[in-house]
């Protein structure tokens, strides 16, 4: 529901569902192998923000390992598949 305030001047969540890019900002993806950034990083260990139960605001801290990607891209397009 938060994509749907208008008070917010950039939405980030998912490319794929027509917004910006969430990771490192604001999108998580929970598992019982470990939280990761997005859905596309899901066996990806290298890419493991914390384990399961973390509370937020360690997973927060390590939002500071993405490098900021320009809008509209997808970071796991964009920074992922070039190292794969």
């Amino acid at each position: 529901m938060r994509q749907k305030r208008k008070d917010i001047e950039r939405n980030y969540d998912c490319t794929m569902f027509g917004r910006l890019c969430g990771v490192g900002k604001n999108n998580i993806f929970i598992t019982k192998e470990g939280t990761y950034p997005c859905g596309r990083f899901f066996g990806l260990n290298d890419y493991i923000l914390t384990e399961y139960n973390a509370p937020l605001e360690k997973v927060e801290k390590n939002f500071d390992k993405f490098q900021q990607i320009k809008d509209g891209c997808c970071y796991h397009d964009t920074v992922v598949r070039r190292k794969m």
